[in-house]
């Protein structure tokens, strides 16, 4: 599996990239979370935060980017809706918040954000109408 073989991961990164921006669903210790990797970024949607150790998120990060193309990149946090403890819900998370963070509905997470409800009613109509 590429989760298991570098190499393989390497070589999917440099096919699936375009040269802009691209959306790299992540499975990391049986844990899906979503990465939108930008020139300068890569923002980190996670749906279950503190399954995973931020310190193993910037391993990710920092492997994408040095195998992709060798350039550093600042890891950024997303403010994201969080899915109920004990849930096996975090693949419809990546789906929805690849679909949120693409209209701009999710912003960086900062200290001051005490809970994180975004209206998925109110945001998949939009998104739906479109």
């Amino acid at each position: 599996s590429t989760t298991t073989n570098p190499r393989r991961a390497t070589t999917w990164l440099r096919e699936a990239s375009t040269g802009e921006s691209m959306f790299i669903p992540l499975w990391v210790r049986h844990h899906w979370l979503l990465a939108f990797l930008t020139e300068t970024s890569i923002m980190i949607c996670d749906s279950a935060e503190g399954v995973i150790k931020q310190s193993e998120i910037k391993d990710v990060a920092a492997f994408i980017s040095q195998e992709l193309d060798g350039r550093s990149r600042k890891v950024v946090p997303m403010a994201t809706p969080q899915q109920p403890p004990q849930s096996n819900e975090c693949g419809l998370h990546v789906a929805l918040n690849a679909t949120l963070l693409a209209h701009s509905y999710l912003a960086p997470k900062r200290v001051a954000h005490k809970t994180r409800v975004i209206s998925y009613d109110k945001a998949l109509t939009k998104v739906v109408e479109m």
